[in-house]
């Protein structure tokens, strides 16, 4: 008796402005075969340098009681809306986001000592103990019918901590307590540690008031947005430049210490600062990638950050903000 083999194909047509995705599979029998019936299952999937993540979307139901006709293709179209707030299918560094769709046809108990198992190993398809044939489709979703949209904030900039500097101090005071310390003991070790820190902290916190405060705002216009900088009278950052950034960030947290990865996936032109008294405006377009929105999911982030840089007494300094942008 001859075996049964099915070929299948997935495709994506379109995908709307409301997140409104159509498309159609198709199947095709090598042998008459009766199904109980054919199911498409959607699911999110995330993978990379941390816990692997699988959300199911939605479930499509393609065909009920149906009869598959020997080397007869059958097309079944589909449309299924995605919430708001999907996530476009992005490839990085250290994490992917991507769809699959699972199509499951279901065989009848009659039927089932038909299907030819041999042939799924080839095509990575799975015969359950229920006699369900599932295979994956893996997929790409992108809306490109969306644009950017800015959320409009205005916050105080947060002055980033300058390594270089923090290492002079650790080796001057190391050096220093050292020297003065009457014996290597751990005691002596651990108080050395925390002074060090304390007196890391206070250097900062000494070059943060006498920098001065900036703060900015953030404005929304039709190509791009606006940074709008405000500074106090004793900001003092001499050859100022502002830029965003947009950063991917994954947490492992799978084994029993906890690393991340973070890795900047785009860089906007340096502005120089201007005439900056008490104010100074730059406009900055979108990337021309339209798939790279904030998001926040679990232990993955992509973020989009201000950053103001000058110098300060021949240091280079940074200020930097994180800000939200949104796909409308």
């Amino acid at each position: 008796m001859t075996k049964t083999a099915f070929i299948q194909g997935f495709s994506i047509e379109s995908v709307s402005t409301t997140n409104t995705v159509t498309g159609y599979c198709t199947i095709n029998s090598t042998e008459t075969i009766h199904t109980e019936g054919i199911t498409g299952m959607i699911h999110f999937q995330v993978r990379g340098r941390m816990a692997s993540q699988k959300e199911h979307i939605v479930t499509l139901e393609l065909a009920n009681d149906m009869v598959l006709n020997s080397n007869e293709t059958y097309t079944f179209p589909f449309s299924f809306t995605l919430p708001k707030e999907s996530i476009a299918s992005y490839t990085g560094k250290n994490v992917s986001f991507t769809y699959c769709c699972d199509i499951i046809i279901a065989i009848t108990k009659n039927d089932s000592n038909l299907v030819d198992r041999n042939v799924f190993a080839k095509i990575k398809a799975i015969v359950t103990s229920k006699n369900e044939i599932k295979t994956t489709h893996y997929f790409d979703l992108v809306n490109n019918n969306t644009a950017y949209e800015v959320l409009e904030i205005k916050e105080t900039f947060f002055l980033q901590t300058n390594l270089l500097i923090s290492l002079i101090f650790i080796l001057i005071f190391g050096a220093i307590y050292s020297y003065y310390i009457p014996e290597f003991n751990t005691l002596y070790i651990i108080l050395g540690v925390v002074l060090i820190f304390l007196l890391v902290f206070v250097a900062n916190q000494f070059i943060k008031g006498a920098l001065g405060k900036v703060s900015l705002e953030t404005l929304q216009n039709d190509d791009g947005f606006y940074c709008k900088i405000y500074k106090t009278k004793k900001f003092n950052l001499s050859n100022q430049t502002l830029y965003y950034e947009i950063i991917e960030e994954v947490t492992d947290s799978r084994g029993s210490t906890t690393a991340t990865y973070k890795e900047t996936i785009f860089t906007s032109p340096k502005r120089p600062l201007t005439d900056f008294r008490e104010t100074s405006t730059v406009q900055f377009d979108y990337p021309e990638n339209k798939n790279l929105k904030s998001v926040n999911y679990k232990e993955v982030s992509i973020f989009w950050r201000v950053v103001l840089e000058g110098n300060y007494y021949g240091t280079k300094m940074k200020y930097s903000r994180v800000f939200k942008v949104l796909k409308n």
